[in-house]
């Protein structure tokens, strides 16, 4: 039976109102420093139409240490962050079998330059910072794709990527950090209207920082790839230019699931679509650096497997 105009469900959050326009809701009470943080984050609509826009929901605080499960309350249709009272207990994911489909990532061989300076136009993170890491390739990065269930053991083993059903206690992993959980918005047209733009867009990225991101589909309309990966080796550590050998995958993530990247995780989300929850934090240490091909030019990611573009 339809819910008539006369039955709708009274507000339960309070909104905040966003420099960048955008309306975050409130499901939880938020400090002003938590406050600043969603307004230090938020990302305006790129020339004012489709984009990356939030944050649209702030869900609460997740504090070190503590224990914490991500919900989904089917009668309003929303995530929902709660304190939980018991055990990790975590999916125990089969090891893979030799008909199984097994995790092979790309090695990319790079010069990674980062400076942590303040910088103003596109080219920086949402922190002001830039950077920019030059590999061999040229136009595309080709990146294997892969189903995050299908893989979830030697994500786990291999990556320490852990793959966790909405309902079930937070990983030690998911709590190493003060973090507030927040959603954004993709829209189908971000990749090609802005990423991938002739003149304007900025190319791919990637970036590490110490906290650890929780991130997770909002709806059953939330789709697309996160581009993951781990640094597998690196040299010259005391110059400003280091060469790194990257290892990256591209994982979808359906809904009713989350993946929790671990600290110094390398990853990107430009490639997802709808409303994505993930963690947060105000940190001056998020390594985010554009990728740059064998010609200098701007690069973009090509996935052997379902493509999200």
């Amino acid at each position: 039976m339809l819910c008539s105009s006369a039955t709708k469900r009274p507000k339960v959050y309070e909104v905040l109102q966003l420099s960048n326009g955008v309306e975050c809701k409130l499901y939880k009470p938020a400090d002003r420093k938590t406050k600043q943080l969603l307004e230090m984050v938020a990302i305006t609509e790129r020339d004012g139409k489709d984009g990356e826009y939030g944050p649209v929901a702030y869900y609460g605080r997740i504090y070190k240490g503590k224990k914490y499960v991500i919900l989904y309350d089917v009668r309003s249709a929303l995530l929902k962050l709660e304190k939980a009272h018991k055990r990790p207990r975590l999916i125990r994911w089969p090891r893979p079998t030799e008909t199984d489909i097994r995790l092979r990532p790309i090695s990319v061989s790079s010069d990674w330059i980062f400076e942590a300076k303040s910088a103003t136009d596109d080219s920086a993170n949402i922190f002001g910072q830039t950077g920019s890491c030059h590999v061999q390739q040229k136009d595309f990065l080709d990146i294997p794709h892969y189903h995050a269930l299908d893989v979830a053991y030697e994500l786990e083993h291999s990556f320490g990527i852990k793959v966790i059903q909405l309902g079930g206690t937070l990983p030690p992993e998911a709590v190493t950090h003060d973090v507030v959980m927040a959603q954004y918005v993709l829209s189908t047209k971000f990749v090609k209207g802005w990423v991938h733009h002739p003149t304007n867009g900025p190319g791919v990225f990637l970036e590490m920082h110490k906290f650890p991101h929780i991130m997770t589909p909002a709806s059953l309309s939330s789709y697309g790839t996160i581009v993951a990966g781990r640094v597998r080796k690196r040299l010259n550590r005391t110059d400003r230019s280091s060469h790194r050998v990257l290892d990256l995958i591209g994982l979808m993530v359906p809904f009713g699931f989350s993946v929790v990247l671990p600290s110094d995780a390398l990853h990107s989300d430009w490639y997802l679509r709808g409303g994505w929850a993930t963690t947060l934090a105000a940190e001056d240490t998020v390594e985010a650096v554009f990728l740059r091909g064998s010609d200098g030019d701007k690069l973009r990611y090509r996935f052997t497997s379902s493509p999200t573009e």
